[in-house]
């Protein structure tokens, strides 16, 4: 009756199972992962269209973990499950940052993605599986998504990285690192270490990403019978529009706003004199005729202008930066690779 296609991969060892066309069906994309007896379930809808009035991309991930999962009921005082726990609020961010940078800068439909634990059998954590099962959705759905990504978790035990953990393992880890990335580069790192080298934590961030480049390796062989981009049309030209202004002086776009042609402070923006200014320029690199049709998209346009002209300046003042951070291991990785 339902079309389910379903894929195994070997992840370290252990098996996943991306399994989708039965449940969810409306939704743009929804995956059934199961690692062990560790079961999530991941669904997104994306809006056909966007709010004019948006200036931002507007992601919802909302991370579930309800008792039923690991066969329990809620007792004593509270009786029902309310508000997110401060644990699912950190899991969420947690799946948000590999993600949310992969969709075209100009998009701006509201996104919704709902990981959802199912079970839960206290040795495969739900967090790198819902990583996984939400890349997995997205790459299926249809939506602008420039993935997939993978994650894995990495744990160092005596003297040697091991590729996800269990949960007792991590009891006699020295590293508790979380890494997410597309095949050519890291994304994301979180990690707790006690006393180890630089070394040692590039190592581990390399041997995580080694660990999941089969689990992206699996989501694009699902997704070959998905994923049309259905709103390639509407980004395409979006992009032609908010980029129109790039070989503008942003010295002139200053004198813009000093003549109050555009307010930053009032979200004034006199769009007929704006317009008449790119037409006297006479530069073909401008498509006026319809392209804006409001004030409000040209505000978003100069505004992200004026936040390139000020990073660049930044970057040229900045002095090199000696501190050990995260950044640097990604920089140092990802350099290595290329």
């Amino acid at each position: 009756m339902f079309k389910v296609n379903k894929e195994e991969i070997d992840f370290g060892g252990k098996k996943i199972i991306l399994e989708t066309g039965k449940i969810a069906r409306q939704a743009d994309g929804a995956i059934i992962a199961t690692m062990g007896e560790t079961v999530v379930i991941a669904t997104v809808v994306g809006a056909k269209k966007a709010n004019p009035e948006t200036d931002y991309f507007p992601l919802s991930v909302n991370y579930q973990e309800k008792y039923y999962a690991a066969g329990k009921i809620p007792g004593g005082y509270f009786k029902r499950e309310a508000r997110p726990t401060e644990s699912e609020t950190l899991i969420s961010r947690l799946i948000d940052r590999p993600i949310r940078p992969l969709f075209p800068e100009s998009f701006r439909n509201e996104v919704q993605l709902l990981p959802t634990v199912l079970s839960y059998d206290n040795e495969n954590e739900a967090d790198i599986l819902s990583i996984i099962a939400s890349s997995a959705a997205l790459s299926i759905s249809g939506l602008p998504f420039k993935g997939p990504v993978g994650a894995s978790r990495v744990g160092f035990i005596d003297g040697k990285c091991v590729l996800n953990p269990t949960k007792k393992e991590l009891e006699n880890s020295k590293l508790d690192l979380v890494v997410a990335g597309t095949k050519d580069a890291v994304l994301m790192v979180e990690s707790e270490a006690s006393g180890l080298t630089e070394k040692e934590m590039l190592d581990a961030v390399k041997f995580g990403h080694e660990g999941f480049v089969s689990v992206i390796k699996g989501i694009e062989k699902l997704s070959k019978n998905y994923g049309n981009n259905l709103l390639g049309a509407n980004i395409n030209s979006d992009l032609s529009s908010r980029y129109a202004f790039r070989n503008i002086p942003f010295s002139e776009i200053f004198e813009l706003t000093e003549k109050h042609i555009v307010s930053s402070d009032n979200v004034q923006i006199d769009l007929p004199s704006f317009l008449n200014y790119l037409k006297e320029r006479k530069d073909e690199h401008f498509i006026i005729e319809g392209q804006y049709r409001d004030a409000h998209q040209a505000r978003i346009i100069i505004q992200e202008l004026e936040k390139e002209y000020y990073r660049g300046l930044h970057n040229k003042s900045s002095s090199k930066t000696t501190s050990i951070s995260t950044s640097g291991y990604l920089k140092k990785y990802n350099s290595k690779k290329n």
